[in-house]
């Protein structure tokens, strides 16, 4: 029995992006109140208990990725495990989850909250400074008790965070799937959930080398988020993708008391803290930023002398004054690498000029600290020397490409390497960041279909075909996805979806075609004896059965030779029988054999 039941008329229905369910459907036993929010892998709707009548939360796993990629759907339910046992009040609390994989159905029961999202909320207007520390203090709360229990939350943002209409404050989405509201912002379509965040609130090392992150990577990304909500803009921002991730990279943030002159310093100064590019020079821990969250929060609401004497004497503890320097060493790192981001370092120009207005007082205040960050010639001159006058600092070389800076190489890498790993999940990852052409290849040219069926993956290459890439291609040894499916073959399944991909004759030619080597996908599925490919391939494909290998040998002699009397059977009942030569009869090995091949000799 379908735990589905669509009540609604279609008519009735939203368009772009169009819900699953609508008003009156059915989600096991939860009825569909509204829909709340549509992502890429998913949707959550309200909803409530059919029999209980609690107001509830389903977040629901779009079919085709329940369907296609069962990581996703392992790590979407043991993620949803994980939730559950973190019980806290800034946590969105995990009540319940499904998954019926004969059904492509997969949800999970959350808390609703009765509100909207901190997104929705600075798209109007930024936050005042109580209500900005009062969310960092309840979400570094959060924050502490996931870290508790060694997990991540990868993916701290404005959508990410609900603000109750009672005046709670609760974290969402805690890494079990990509779902947030649509239209919210620019870059949900690049969120997986699995390793990238959104790139205006990532942290450095998230773009980098995803899987290093920790928590001090969620801390740098509440830090972005609450820069834009308490100035109005994001720390970061660019319609070009890989110019958007090297600013989050290498470039400094305007200083937040440029943008609000009025606002007390030492407050900029603990955002900017959160958001250094080291993590070691981060906070390293939740207590440490609760502590002066609390703080300023009291502070602000009672200016008392001792409210502000212990505010001070925190902030003197983790020696925030005013808002910080200008971070030369990463802009040493962002001029010496590559030239190729010259058009960057042009808008960059723009922010490192503009902060040279307040860097007078900043010099007043930390003389010391400024004669150890500050360069003692100017950016270009530093850079040229880099370059040109200091040959001898190896330790940063000038590439003529690098793969390191190289932003579109690196989530190339990621692609490749997930291919070639066989997972899905992370091909899904990397090709929606990517976003390539069906047309790319490995460096060497080997075709992306090529890489997906030499390591065996199924799913991989399904998605793949999905996306446009040829299913038909052939590497420099001359072999098809069919070839290395049947080499590689643990079932039929890969080369049974290959042959049934195929509706044109002209890739169905291609695939009987030999390789460089003069052997043919029939020639190598006479040699497996676990499954009988000889009858998959000839269900769909006309092959000359007396076409030899590169021994000499024909597809019956093949299958003899190995013992394969599957595919012996299959070859002799051929409409064109195969020719029973005196060589076949040397080579079988039983009586059966040789009796089969005498009886078709025969006839």
């Amino acid at each position: 029995m379908s735990l589905f039941h669509k009540k609604s008329d279609d008519a009735n229905r939203p368009a772009d992006p169009k819900p699953t369910f609508g008003p009156g459907d059915s989600i096991g036993q939860y009825t569909v109140v509204r829909c709340v929010g549509i992502g890429g892998m998913g949707e959550v709707y309200q909803a409530k208990h059919a029999i209980l009548g609690n107001v509830c939360a389903v977040k629901f796993l779009k079919e085709e990725i329940a369907k296609n990629f069962p990581d996703l759907v392992k790590q979407f339910i043991q993620e949803a495990k994980i939730s559950s046992a973190i019980n806290h009040p800034n946590l969105i609390g995990v009540t319940n989850a499904y998954y019926d994989p004969t059904q492509n159905l997969a949800f999970i029961v959350m808390e609703y909250v009765d509100g909207c999202s901190l997104a929705k909320i600075i798209a109007k207007r930024p936050l005042s400074v109580i209500e900005t520390f009062n969310v960092a203090l309840n979400i570094t709360r959060a924050l502490k008790a996931i870290s508790a229990q060694k997990v991540t939350h990868r993916d701290i943002k404005p959508e990410n965070i609900l603000m109750a209409n009672n005046g709670d404050v609760k974290l969402a989405d805690l890494g079990i799937a990509k779902v947030v509201k649509a239209n919210e912002n620019r870059w949900n379509t690049y969120n997986t959930k699995r390793n990238i965040a959104s790139p205006p609130y990532a942290a450095p090392e998230q773009l980098e080398v995803p899987d290093k992150s920790d928590f001090r990577s969620d801390i740098y990304a509440l830090g972005s988020t609450l820069y834009r909500a308490i100035t109005g803009v994001e720390p970061f921002a660019s319609d070009n993708l890989a110019e958007l991730i090297n600013l989050v990279k290498y470039a400094e943030p305007t200083p937040i008391t440029q943008l609000l002159p009025k606002l007390n310093p030492e407050y900029a100064a603990v955002i900017h803290w959160m958001m250094m590019k080291d993590p070691q020079e981060r906070p390293q821990s939740h207590d440490d930023l609760i502590e002066l969250f609390d703080a300023i929060i009291r502070c602000e609401a009672g200016r008392s002398s001792q409210n502000q004497k212990a505010l001070n004497a925190l902030l003197k503890k983790h020696k925030l004054i005013s808002a910080p320097p200008v971070n030369w060493s990463g802009m040493k790192t962002f001029f010496g690498k590559t030239i190729k981001y010259l058009l960057i370092l042009a808008i960059l120009a723009g922010i490192v000029f503009a902060g040279y207005k307040t860097l007078p007082k900043y010099l007043e205040k930390q003389p010391e600290q400024q004669a150890e960050q500050l360069p003692e010639q100017q950016p270009e001159q530093q850079s040229q020397e880099t370059t040109e006058a200091q040959p001898e600092q190896k330790e940063e070389p000038v590439p003529e490409k690098s793969a390191v800076t190289d932003v579109e190489a690196i989530h190339k890498k990621r692609f490749f390497d997930a291919i070639k790993e066989g997972n899905p999940a992370k091909t899904l990852d990397a090709y929606i960041f990517l976003e390539p052409e069906p047309t790319l290849t490995l460096e060497d040219g080997t075709p992306l279909t090529i890489v997906a069926a030499k390591a065996n993956n199924l799913n991989t290459l399904k998605f793949l075909a999905d996306k446009k890439f040829d299913l038909y291609a052939k590497d420099k040894l001359g072999n098809s996805t069919l070839t290395y499916a049947v080499i590689g073959a643990t079932d039929d399944d890969m080369a049974d979806f290959i042959l049934d991909y195929s509706v044109n004759v002209e890739h169905n030619q291609s695939l009987t075609q030999p390789n460089n080597q003069g052997n043919t996908p029939l020639h190598y599925a006479a040699e497996n004896t676990n499954f009988n490919l000889v009858d998959t391939i000839l269900q769909y494909l006309d092959f000359n059965l007396e076409t030899k290998n590169a021994d000499g040998l024909t597809t019956l002699e093949i299958a003899v030779k190995h013992d394969n009397l599957k595919a012996v059977e299959t070859l002799v009942h051929q409409k064109i029988k195969p020719i029973v030569t005196q060589k076949a009869l040397e080579l079988a090995k039983t009586k059966e054999m040789t009796d089969l091949l005498k009886s078709t000799q025969a006839n």
